[in-house]
């Protein structure tokens, strides 16, 4: 058992708080026997959470106290620290990025104590190692596949017939012959049926909101039919957890935007059509981030649809980064927003102010901007259930870390009914504590999401004054 307790006491903590910025506060110990030291440090630091493989990077340790404790002392140390500059906090589907300031007490012989508190970091000066090094999609893909076919089928042919002289001489022709026919299916007939392309795009790096333009140009050999011809972007979260041979890869859009360039067009052999591409990204904090395990990356595919053929299809990776005005950073929209921007026809006026266009049945006001009000006044109880009573069954989509779930019937909450579990959950930052009233044919989905970030809809009905719960009905 540990000889002493650990608390944080931060001072106000600028809610445009960068990467790189310092974070002031004070460490309580209070020793409950006496104890020695060998020392108090608090320190900046950031983790994963989510599908995927911990990943986490702790700043430099500042030591505050060395030496003895009595039984029944306590003593508060002030202390300055600076946040870690990358990457930023993000809250996803598959993975989150959760900063947080931590002390601990290094105890002999005992229980060493540690306690965190977070804190949303909103991104500071950024470097070209913290992005990954854009690479051609284009290439990759069918080598690969050559590859991996080739190998498959050598392997095949001497378990079969054995090493025998003949295996032998006769396997490095028929790898080549695989190899030419995998080329000739992925790549030569999909460029033979679409003749000449030019295809453009720029910026290949840009910020959330901003402007991607460009032109794709066709002249086939003869008159064609494809099926369509489309410009799809993308952002996927890819987590990765285990090792080896019990690795497992999980995937996740949180964005995905089609483009028609065209549907069923007839091109004309030796003749030049050029399709034109404007669209924008959603004004949402979701930049592309690598780390070991965690990953978020952004994708175009243009793609010709071939009938009868494997399509012709361009792929690039798009390098999406903060934008250098940390008053546009501020502004922008959660990653779990992202999808509200997927249709390509919403306006300039919708991205500039930096909201989604409002959809039928939903909410003028988001879930994530609730909470903001609420945390402003949580310290006021009677604020608090005027602004719960003023969006009170509202459809909203909810986003919570799972914490626990009890049985419907073994609660005292008297809003739960019947056929209801409470689950309780928080919202990451800030820490908000919810309840969430979740139909019963979906207990076992809220087991299984336990300390993950959860996504769903419902609706707001109440305010638990004795907890400091907001409570939430999960629609099924």
């Amino acid at each position: 058992m540990a000889k002493c307790g650990l608390s944080i006491e931060l001072q106000e903590v600028d809610p445009a708080l960068q990467g790189g910025d310092k974070v002031r506060g004070h460490v309580r110990v209070d020793a409950d026997a006496d104890v020695r030291c060998r020392s108090i440090t608090v320190y900046a630091g950031w983790r994963t959470r989510g599908k995927g493989n911990v990943a986490q990077e702790l700043g430099p340790k500042v030591e505050l106290f060395t030496g003895d404790l009595s039984a029944g002392q306590s003593m508060r140390f002030p202390f300055e620290v600076e946040t870690l500059r990358w990457p930023p906090s993000y809250n996803g589907y598959q993975f989150s990025v959760e900063h947080f300031i931590e002390t601990t007490a290094d105890i002999p012989w005992a229980f060493d104590p540690k306690v965190s508190t977070p804190i949303h970091v909103l991104p500071g000066e950024t470097r070209e190692t913290d992005f990954p090094k854009p690479i051609d999609m284009g290439k990759y893909p069918q080598v690969a596949v050559a590859v991996v076919f080739s190998v498959m089928g050598l392997v095949t042919m001497l378990m079969m017939l054995g090493p025998n002289p003949i295996v032998l001489a006769i396997a490095p022709v028929g790898i080549m012959l695989l190899i030419l026919g995998l080329l000739l299916t992925f790549k030569w007939l999909p460029k033979m049926y679409v003749g000449q392309v030019t295809y453009e795009l720029k910026p290949e790096r840009l910020s959330p909101g901003e402007s991607l333009s460009g032109s794709f140009s066709i002249r086939p050999n003869r008159t064609i039919k494809p099926e369509y011809i489309r410009l799809r972007i993308t952002a996927t979260e890819t987590c990765i957890s285990g090792s080896g041979s019990n690795a497992k890869t999980h995937r996740h859009e949180i964005f995905q935007r089609d483009i028609m360039l065209a549907n069923q067009p007839e091109l004309a052999g030796d003749k030049t059509v050029r399709y034109e591409i404007n669209t924008r990204l959603p004004p949402v904090a979701a930049y592309s981030i690598k780390l070991t395990s965690n990953e978020l990356q952004w994708l175009t595919e243009l793609r010709v649809g071939i009938p009868g053929l494997v399509d012709w299809k361009d792929r690039r990776v798009l390098t999406v980064v903060p934008p250098s005005d940390p008053s546009v950073i501020a502004k922008l929209g959660p990653a779990l927003d992202a999808a509200k921007f997927a249709e390509s026809g919403d306006s300039i006026d919708d991205y500039d102010s930096g909201m989604a266009p409002e959809r039928p049945g939903e909410a003028t006001i988001t879930f994530d901007e609730t909470v903001g009000h609420i945390w402003s006044v949580h310290d006021q109880p009677d604020q608090v259930e005027m602004l719960v009573d003023a969006v009170a069954g509202l459809p909203m989509n909810i986003s919570a870390r799972i914490e626990r779930r009890f049985l419907g019937g073994g609660s005292d909450d008297p809003e739960i009914a019947a056929d209801e579990h409470l689950v309780w959950a928080q919202y990451d930052s800030p820490p908000l504590l919810l309840s969430l009233y979740v139909p019963q044919t979906m207990g076992d989905d809220f087991d299984r999401a336990n300390s993950a970030i959860w996504q769903g809809r419902g609706e707001i009905v109440g305010w638990n004054r004795r907890d400091g719960r907001l409570q939430i009905r999960v629609y099924p």
